[in-house]
């Protein structure tokens, strides 16, 4: 008696319709996988590893093919929902909701891409880092020699995009002038025509001087640059306004501490 139960289950598959995976085309097993998961199979997958992809999520059902993959497409959603963070009962409301008027491939490709947008939304597309747009980092003070992997980090999203400074005095030196010293890193905008500059520490002295000309007028050309600084120097009391700016705080910075977190 006690095996009466799982002979039945066996005798209600074995009944069941063989898959047509076996004879299906790629172009079809590709079609299947979209409606299935919302997405394409990988680029390197072959026909056989779909093939037994489909197979292994696709079981045999009493009702035939089309109600076997209904079952599939449905605990698809409700696995998706669930690696979205859903609770087991939220994601069943859910799929039964969404499910309910996908009958064709268009349909279920459309919930796919609503479910995505609303419960995953698809990272944005990186930027395009092959063009001939600049990011120049103010040398003095990035730890272009002290701390290199700061520098192989930037190079290594940006690549031959980066370009250092060729003025390396600190503006922190009591002999000092700004006035003198902001004229190189003023040729290299103009000639390198960055995106972005990036300072760190005390190379934020540079970048304040570059917004005080912008403010003074005489520099609009600088209003289009996005500017990132490190560390930034205690004598920074305002920022521009209508530029892009963002300030960043190193947990090990010694010399310019500052709390860290939000307020």
């Amino acid at each position: 008696p006690a095996a009466a139960p799982a002979a039945a289950t066996a005798a209600a598959t074995a009944a069941a319709p063989a898959s047509p995976f076996h004879t299906m085309s790629r172009d079809e097993m590709v079609a299947t996988h979209e409606c299935l998961f919302g997405s394409s199979p990988g680029c390197n997958t072959d026909d056989d590893e779909l093939r037994t992809q489909l197979l292994e999520f696709v079981k045999p059902h009493a009702d035939g093919w089309k109600a076997a993959l209904a079952a599939a497409l449905r605990k698809s959603v409700f696995q998706f929902l669930t690696s979205c963070g859903r609770r087991d009962a939220d994601a069943e409301r859910i799929a039964s909701a969404r499910l309910q008027s996908c009958s064709t491939e268009a349909a279920q490709r459309a919930m796919w891409d609503k479910l995505s947008l609303e419960y995953c939304p698809r990272a944005p597309a990186p930027p395009d880092r092959s063009s001939a747009d600049k990011v120049l980092v103010i040398s003095p003070g990035f730890g272009i020699m002290a701390t290199p992997a700061q520098l192989r980090t930037l190079v290594g999203a940006f690549g031959s995009a980066v370009v250092c400074s060729n003025q390396h005095a600190s503006p922190e030196e009591a002999d000092f002038d700004m006035a003198a010293g902001i004229l190189p890193i003023l040729q290299e905008i103009k000639h390198h025509k960055p995106k972005a500059i990036l300072c760190a520490s005390k190379g934020g002295l540079y970048m304040r001087e570059l917004w005080r000309l912008m403010k003074a007028g005489g520099h609009d050309h600088l209003k289009g640059i996005a500017y990132l600084m490190i560390n930034a120097h205690p004598g920074l009391t305002q920022l521009p306004q209508g530029v892009k700016v963002i300030l960043v705080q190193g947990a090990k910075e010694e010399k310019w501490q500052r709390e860290r977190g939000y307020r």
